[in-house]
């Protein structure tokens, strides 16, 4: 990579160099250098000679010597004229006193005002005229330590670097006291050797009293500068140090930072800078806009190492952004220094990326080279997207350019053609990336303009051309870029993958931010997501936003609250803050919160998406803003109805709206609806009227509509009429209906055929009352829903998974799986498993324990809460079920009054009523079953890692929930709870999750513990059998107690619990024995508790019907059914007749031929 110096082109300049003289001293600036000021103990002693000599002048001549040293003074003070800026007063001065006052003047007067002339004429940029001018001077006082030292200056000037260097070797040995001669030797050895190799260094020549003198060093360090000598810059640093106000030693420790970032931190496509680095640049900008300030406020040419400075500022501006000040500079550029094309070019490129195209367009008109200025023209079209003007580029115009430049434009005009609908420019594009590799420059273009012009077929053609590069392999720049066309993607796992790896990225604001918004943007927050979000905590500035929703999204609405306030205080727009305050709201029931919130905050101040705006809609009316809702979301609507989301927000806006004003029939004429008119001829006119009508009636009456303004506020029913040829017509106002009822029917009307593939609003057309089509439908879902239930026992799929499979929520898929008739499968129901399960959960008396989202329901429903919390240390449930749980209980909210379904099973179409108390009670009892859920379990919310095995990462697509138990269960070492048999095989298979139990297990040692009472113990072993759990253990004192406690008329309940009684999967021995049981204890026991049988003789000879009771006797015609089920069945039930209990044979008998209780 060329060097900085070589950039700044160091070598002869065309324009004039610069001196300045201050405090008595002569300054001298060569080419390419720093202002030199002398003011050494020789200068002093001169001086002071020459006024003790002008003293004695004046006691010897009188007025004459007065006049000497007027002029003397008038000099000196023209020179600080000429030191401040003003050039050209100053020489006008010197040459009236040179012309007024030559009679006057001794010899060194004429020296100095001729040389302050030279001085003046050089500075203007007139160096012939000041190299002779000078040498002139010199002549006047040949000895003078300042004549010695200037023609040394004039010798340089008139581009005699090398005789300059002669003579001033040879005239110092005469003057070894001269520092402005030693200074202006090494300068003349610089310009004299610039373009060499190699150099003679006179420096180290010059004794110690000369070194250390300040214009030595500095013309020294100019020297070594100029030839990037090793330690130049600590050198010019120290200098700076000694003299803090120099502005040559300032400039040149600047372009000593400016030289050394460009050098170090340059990549293919631009700078990375630390912020170390951005305040070392910023020290240097504030040097050089010293140089600048001390510049522009004078009225010199401008030399080559003003120039240099200058183009050194520009940098610096572009590198630390400071673009407000970079144009204004730029600006005074291309008006007032435009002769130098090095200069106007830097100034061309630095222009490219601030977007300030007319100023750039009018620094490549001034530019020379014309392949440079059409090249910075093509880039300027492509850093303002002017596609239109890209597009039209012809293949012949590209191939004008040299070989890197001409792929570069063919990606730019080939993604212009695609931007302006013209395919042929992705089949290039595309033929292009197959054929050419490209190089870190053209794929940082690729990726710019892939996601800057919108087409996401153009988009993923770079992505996949990108993808296959690594993150290590990317320039700084080209990977930020091809992470910004990741997020144009929304390809969150990738950004997430590479900027986790990725070196510094946290160090960059926009790929950190990048990296938060893909975190946030996951489905589901992993724990690197936690780690990161939590240490951004610590310094949230610029990310309050996204750490608000990350603390929603992690149900911590009291930080996500704090940090969304920090937003809005810190005057953010983003309309999204406000929607999750009021999610959180509305999750919270918390109506009062959601009025506040549209009291505190102006929503028109904010910026969202049309899907946003319409969520605020809906909570406007929610917030009894009903009218405020409607307009806005009428608004929302009317301006992207060929979004389908925007429409279907619309129609549940509508409904769930107070629209009674929209629906009367009293409705008159106005801005915003819509008017039907007939005619008596049968002419139908519809019209929408705008809302700016009473404008256009008080501003242009004659440009409104006819039939508008005919009817404008009149009501439906409404006639007039119109003489035509044929006759008088009368029209009729038929229908008048409000902007938003007009856009709801619209939608009605037109979703389905407007957007086929968004699956219409499930509606259903039905002709004269016939609702067979209706019922087909019920009936092929149901069919659909058999079909899936089999296939999850069939492939012992657990619950949730399967759940997730339909999206829908667990417990929807537990309910189906009961109404098609089959169990849910929780055991195996033997023996060895019950002992095995048995003591593994009194393994864990005092431990840890974990539900699953479908037992967790359960234990909700059963109110097992307490009996878990004494036997368990710590019940965890994940915050993902008490979700799913929320989600179940505000869908069932929004069920109101009484509702009927219809379903099909078993072949038939069976209607279920449910009345308003029935839902108002079972809504009841769900949300005070759900908090004491709460209140006795540990929520936890659980974060998947991001390396996760393959069919964790593909469950977590859908079924996430349903795998979070099985984390939580191994990472606190709790037992696995599940009445999903199906869960706990897979959570033993896949994840070796050793220790797991079911309900039951749990509860029969809760109650043998005492831990429940016997009524509760009843009441949960029922509740299993009514969620038809299959192989639930029944013990005699259950069976009887809810035979006890069953008062309805057909023993609702004693039915459910005797559905794990007998059957064809009983085992025989231990079912029939809890059954005859049961049959002895009503059928003997009741009447002869300790079976007396000299009373059972009698009674057999004669005995009434008082025993057993009716509902005993309906009790067992049920267990009777459940008996004939076993594999046995008719055995046993003869088994049953053959025993010696009163009435019992006679009962069986009947029951079997028909006549039993059913």
């Amino acid at each position: 990579m060329p060097s900085l110096w070589s950039y700044f082109k160091f070598n002869k300049a065309n324009n004039a160099t610069a001196v300045k003289a201050k405090n008595g001293a002569v300054a001298l600036n060569g080419d390419n250098n720093g202002t030199i000021v002398v003011n050494d103990t020789r200068t002093i002693k001169s001086a002071v000679s020459e006024a003790l000599i002008a003293q004695t002048v004046i006691l010897n001549k009188g007025l004459s010597g007065e006049l000497q040293t007027e002029i003397g003074r008038q000099i000196d003070h023209y020179r600080d004229i000429m030191n401040s800026g003003r050039v050209k007063e100053a020489l006008g001065l010197y040459t009236e006193l040179l012309t007024h006052q030559a009679k006057n003047l001794q010899p060194v007067s004429i020296f100095r005002i001729k040389a302050n002339i030279a001085i003046c004429e050089h500075l203007l940029g007139k160096d012939d005229i000041a190299a002779r001018l000078l040498l002139e001077a010199c002549t006047y006082a040949p000895d003078d330590e300042r004549a010695v030292a200037l023609k040394a200056f004039a010798l340089i000037i008139d581009n005699r670097p090398n005789t300059a260097i002669e003579y001033g070797l040879a005239a110092l040995k005469n003057h070894p006291y001269n520092e402005t001669l030693a200074s202006y030797i090494i300068q003349a050895v610089r310009i004299n050797y610039q373009h060499s190799e190699t150099f003679e260094n006179p420096f180290s020549q010059l004794p110690d009293h000369l070194k250390n003198s300040k214009p030595v060093k500095l013309a020294h360090i100019h020297l070594l500068a100029s030839r990037e000598t090793e330690g130049w810059r600590e050198l010019a640093n120290e200098y700076l140090c000694e003299d803090p106000d120099d502005l040559s030693a300032k400039s040149l420790v600047a372009l000593g930072i400016i030289q050394h970032f460009v050098s170090s931190r340059q990549s293919p496509n631009g700078f990375k800078f630390s912020a170390a680095d951005l305040s070392q640049l910023k020290t240097a900008s504030e040097h050089l806009r010293d140089y600048w300030l001390e510049f522009q406020s004078s009225d010199r040419l401008a030399n080559s190492w003003d120039l240099q400075s200058i183009q050194c500022l520009i940098i610096s501006l572009k590198l630390i952004a400071n673009f407000d000040e970079l144009r204004e500079l730029c600006a005074y550029v291309l008006s007032d220094l435009s002769e130098d094309q090095g200069l106007i070019e830097t100034t061309a490129k630095c222009l490219l990326d601030i977007q300030e195209p007319e100023l750039c367009r009018k620094a490549i008109t001034k530019l020379q080279n014309l392949d440079e200025s059409k090249k910075l023209s093509f880039l300027l079209n492509v850093t303002s997207l002017d596609w239109d003007t890209l597009s039209r580029y012809q293949e012949f115009q590209i191939s004008k350019f040299d070989e890197a430049f001409s792929i570069l434009a063919k990606i730019a005009v080939y993604i212009a053609k695609a931007k302006k609908q013209d395919s042929s420019g992705k089949a290039k594009l595309e033929q292009l990336l197959s054929s050419t590799t490209l190089d870190s420059r053209c794929r940082l273009l690729l990726f710019q303009l892939s996601y800057s012009c919108g087409v996401q077929t153009i988009a993923l053609l770079a992505h996949s051309y990108g993808s296959k590069t690594s993150s290590q392999d990317f320039d700084v720049i080209e990977f930020y870029h091809y992470m910004k066309l990741a997020r144009y993607l929304m390809l969150w796992k990738e950004i997430i993958y590479r900027l986790s790896t990725y070196p510094d990225s946290l160090e960059n604001p926009e790929l950190k931010h990048m990296l938060a918004l893909a975190y946030i943007n996951e489905q589901h927050i992993r724990s690197e997501a936690v780690s990161f979000y939590e240490d951004l905590t610590k310094a949230p500035t610029g990310f309050e936003l996204l750490l608000g929703i990350f603390w929603y999204r992690q149900k911590d609405y009291a930080e996500s609250q704090k940090f969304i306030s920090l937003y809005f205080e810190s005057k953010g727009k983003e309309l999204y803050g406000l929607i999750i305050l009021i999610d959180m709201a509305r999750e919270k029931k918390d109506i009062p919160e959601l009025q506040r919130l549209f009291e505190v905050h102006e929503i028109d101040d904010y910026d969202g998406s049309p899907i946003e705006w319409m969520h605020v809609a809906k909570a406007l009316v929610m917030a009894s803003r009903s009218a405020q809702g409607l307009e806005l979301g009428h608004r929302i609507y009317s301006q992207n109805k060929n979004a389908p989301k925007v429409a279907l927000s619309y129609f549940h806006l509508f409904l769930n709206a107070n629209k009674t004003a929209l629906l009367t029939n009293d409705l008159p004429v106005g801005a915003g609806c819509r008017l039907k008119l007939t005619c008596s001829d049968g002419t139908v006119v519809t019209r929408e009227v705008p809302e700016t009508i009473q404008d256009d009636i008080l501003l242009n009456p004659d440009g409104v509509d006819p039939y508008i303004k005919e009817v404008l506020g009149c009501k439906s029913g409404y006639e007039y009429q119109r003489q035509k040829m044929q006759g008088v017509v009368v029209w009729r106002l038929e229908e008048v209906k409000h902007q938003y009822l007009d856009a709801f029917q619209t939608i009605c009307e037109t979703y389905e055929t407007q957007f086929p593939d968004e699956g219409g609003l499930w509606s259903m057309k039905t002709e004269d009352g016939n609702v067979q089509p209706l019922l087909d439908f019920i009936k092929r879902q149901a069919e659909a829903d058999e079909h899936f239930v089999t296939t999850v026992n069939d492939k012992r799929i657990p619950l949730g998974i399967a759940a997730g499979m339909r999206n829908k929520n667990v417990v929807e898929v537990v309910d189906l799986i009961r109404m098609t008739g089959d169990n849910i499968y929780t055991c195996v129901g033997t023996y060895e498993e019950r002992d095995q399960a048995t003591s593994t959960a009194i393994n864990y008396r005092g431990k840890d324990a974990v539900l699953d989202t479908y037992t967790a329901w359960t234990v909700a429903q059963l109110n097992l809460g307490p009996a878990l919390a004494k036997y368990f240390n710590q019940v965890y449930v994940t915050q993902s079920t008490i979700d799913s749980l929320e989600r179940l209980l505000r869908e069932f909210e929004t069920h109101h009054g009484a509702e009927f379904s219809i379903g099909w099973r078993t072949g038939q179409f069976v209607r279920t009523m449910y009345t308003k108390e029935d839902i108002e009670n079972q809504l009841g009892a769900f949300t005070s079953n759900l908090q004491a859920l709460v209140k006795h379990c540990t929520i936890v919310k659980f974060n998947f890692p991001s390396a996760v095995d393959e069919v964790t990462e593909l469950l977590l697509e859908f079924a996430s929930e349903s795998i979070e138990p099985f984390f939580v269960a191994k990472q606190n070492d709790a037992l696995l709870i599940t009445d999903d048999g199906f869960s706990r095989e897979f959570a033993t298979s896949n994840y070796r999750v050793m220790d797991s139990v079911w309900l039951q297990i749990i509860v029969n040692i809760a109650h043998q513990e005492r831990l429940m009472d016997t009524r509760e113990y009843s009441d949960a072993i029922l509740g299993l059998c009514s969620y038809k759990h299959n192989a639930v253990s029944i013990s005699s004192a259950v069976l009887e107690m809810v035979f006890q406690n069953d008062s309805s008329d057909d023993l609702r309940d004693f039915g459910f619990l005797c559905m794990s009684v007998g059957g064809p999967n009983a085992e025989q021995s231990s079912h029939f024995d809890l059954i005859m049981r049961f049959i002895i204890n009503h059928w003997l026991c009741s009447y002869n508790p300790t079976f007396n049988q000299t009373i059972e003789r009698l009674l057999y000879k004669s005995h009434g019907d008082a025993y057993p009771s009716t509902k005993a006797m309906k009790a067992t015609s049920i267990l009777l059914e459940r008996v004939r089920q076993m594999p046995n069945g008719v055995g046993l039930l003869n088994e049953m007749m053959s025993m010696p209990i009163l009435r019992l044979d006679k009962f069986v008998h009947a029951w079997w031929s028909g006549h039993f209780y059913s």
